[in-house]
């Protein structure tokens, strides 16, 4: 499945992932996500300084090139008992949205915890991630490139 992300500036970059028997796709909204991000993850600037261009780079050609959707881990709990989720792999990916203004994104999370990264994280916002039927030719109307 191919998903398009409007950024803030009205660029729109796109991300791809599959649907598996231990991981569901769901859309966050990315302030919300940022705020429950576990701070060892969200701090850790010398590895996103490190990947950050290549991030950059896998975005700009993202229409061509759809990036891989991120995983997200469990849930867990701090000291002080607020809640906060890890990733599995994809921390610069998610920092580049994040830090480009897309208001949400698909993360992929356990199947087990869907409803809670429904609840906590979904987006009511109008300016939204989008799955693209189209690319199947499925939607409202078909791409004018269906290589991409």
């Amino acid at each position: 499945m191919v998903f398009e992300i409007p950024l803030l500036d009205g660029r729109v970059v796109y991300m791809q992932g599959e649907e598996s028997e231990f991981e569901s796709i769901v859309f966050v909204s990315a302030s919300k996500f940022f705020s429950i991000w576990h701070d060892s993850q969200k701090l850790d600037q010398v590895v996103t300084a490190q990947k950050y261009p290549r991030a950059e780079s896998a975005f700009l050609e993202s229409k061509k090139y759809p990036v891989p959707i991120v995983s997200a881990g469990i849930f867990d709990y701090d000291q002080k008992g607020c809640m906060q989720v890890k990733l599995t792999d994809g921390i610069t990916r998610t920092s580049w949205l994040i830090d480009n203004k897309a208001q949400s994104f698909p993360l992929a999370c356990p199947r087990s915890q869907v409803g809670i990264f429904e609840r906590e994280l979904s987006t009511s916002s109008p300016h939204v991630a989008s799955q693209l039927h189209l690319l199947e030719g499925k939607g409202r109307g078909k791409l004018s490139n269906p290589s991409i």
